[in-house]
């Protein structure tokens, strides 16, 4: 039976969700991904879905698997119309949004308001890292609902009819829609250990159709190569959202992650197989890579709260109806009015920001060296699309194995860790201009080793350029 969430209730959760991810979250770009899926949209926008990237010196032929072009365009959109305050705005309300489903998911699985808000508070917090403005948010949402649906179809197969459209979605705008696949497949094996063979064969007919849903995107069959080259780059060894997580070493994901430990208990009837399959299949992959253990405390979360129910009876306050709802309404406006100071102090922040020391950097060199190619930091490549408009000859950026050929990125790592013969691949590319961090080690190489001349320097970042 579906558990309807009292009326009410669903508005504080929102809000309360906003105000707290506007405070624990990162800024609105301060994740560099952010520029150049901006800077994407707006090439998307002008001139079609590139095959090849527009913007470095060094990418040559090899193929742009832009996985994210939908949400490029739309973050361009709103970019364009309302600049940071619409980002800003966005970026909270879709992390609102995976809120608002996370607490109807566990919610829906039948235990209390108490067990229900304190795994929604565990879940919520151990993803709070993870909600910078990237097109994963929505994957965070797609993925609640599949395994919303999946459980529904224990009921209803009716259920289950979406999940083809909202897998056209999902690949259209992450690469992550493997994650409704293997949900579909959890299900599926729980449908074969326990014999139920209707509801295996609607499962099975919708994964298929799921399968070649995925493909319904401008990359075609290309966006399997997009996402095995995404999880397979070789950069991965050197990007921390892809090392293996330390859970007791993380604030955000400690309480969950203790919660887990001492809660799970997989001889527990009341909890559906697929949701067993589900929880222990995402936190080894969690644990293999900090960027999966957001998916799993999302997909694992009503499987933690069933653990956590099965400590105590459900039970609820004894509060009489009419005192329970007063107190939902004023809850709510409470929030409201929260959330409205929230928001204006935001904007007030955003207006009253410097002008970022990296796009003076960037103008300096543009105004200097605009035909020049340039050396630079992996993480810094997006801004420098975005804060040149792709005027500047960039080296690499965030794009890696799906823009660049892996000799590409296999030379960055050799001159980011001055192998061997490092300095010749600068003559390889050409590169005769640097913008890096003023602080940085390899700008004092260049300088005292090499002879490079600091054309400007800034509080942050430095122009270097070779006489």
């Amino acid at each position: 039976m579906q558990r309807i969430i009292p009326n009410g209730f669903i508005p504080p959760i929102i809000l309360f969700a906003i105000a707290w991810f506007n405070f624990l979250s990162p800024d609105i770009l301060h994740f560099p991904d952010t520029y150049w899926h901006i800077a994407a949209g707006d090439y998307i926008r002008e001139h079609g879905i590139p095959l090849h990237d527009p913007w470095s010196h060094s990418a040559g032929d090899a193929r742009w698997y832009n996985l994210s072009w939908s949400f490029d365009v739309v973050l361009s959109m709103v970019h364009e119309r309302f600049g940071y305050h619409g980002l800003e705005i966005i970026r909270l309300a879709l992390a609102a949004t995976v809120i608002g489903f996370l607490f109807r998911n566990i919610y829906s699985r039948n235990v209390s308001i108490e067990v229900a808000l304190i795994a929604t508070f565990l879940c919520g917090f151990a993803i709070s890292p993870a909600l910078s403005l990237r097109p994963h948010l929505l994957s965070f949402i797609l993925a609640l609902i599949f395994h919303f649906q999946l459980q529904k179809s224990r009921q209803s197969s009716t259920a289950l009819y979406v999940l083809p459209l909202l897998t056209v979605i999902w690949a259209n705008f992450h690469g992550s829609v493997l994650v409704g696949l293997i949900l579909i497949g959890s299900y599926g094996l729980e449908s074969i250990v326990h014999k139920n063979w209707t509801w295996f064969k609607q499962l099975f007919i919708v994964g298929v159709l799921c399968f070649f849903a995925m493909f319904l995107t401008p990359l075609g069959w290309h966006i399997i190569p997009g996402i095995l080259r995404t999880l397979d780059s070789v950069m991965k060894p050197y990007i921390s959202e892809w090392q293996p997580i330390r859970v007791f070493s993380s604030p955000a994901t400690t309480p969950l992650f203790a919660v887990f430990l001492l809660v799970t208990n997989l001889r527990l009837k009341d909890i559906p197989l697929a949701d067993k399959i589900i929880t222990f299949g995402f936190v080894f992959m969690g644990l293999d890579a900090g960027r999966n253990f957001s998916v799993f405390a999302l997909l694992a979360a009503p499987y933690i709260a069933l653990s956590i129910a099965s400590f105590k009876p459900h039970q609820t306050f004894p509060i009489e109806a009419r005192a329970q709802d007063i107190m939902f309404r004023l809850r709510s406006l409470g929030f409201s009015v929260l959330v409205a100071v929230v928001l204006l102090s935001t904007m007030v922040e955003i207006k009253e920001k410097e002008q970022p020391d990296i796009q003076v950097a960037v103008e300096f060199a543009l105004e200097h060296y605009p035909e020049r190619n340039f050396l630079n930091g992996y993480g810094d490549g997006g801004q420098l699309i975005y804060y040149s408009k792709g005027k500047l000859k960039i080296f690499v950026d965030g794009r890696a194995d799906t823009a660049y050929s892996e000799e590409v990125l296999e030379d960055h790592i050799n001159i980011d860790n001055r192998n061997e013969d490092w300095q010749s691949i600068l003559e390889k590319y050409s590169m005769t201009a640097a913008i890096l961090p003023s602080d940085g080690l390899m700008r004092y190489i260049l300088i005292d080793d090499l002879g490079w001349h600091e054309a400007y320097k800034g509080k942050v970042y430095s122009v270097l350029v070779k006489e």
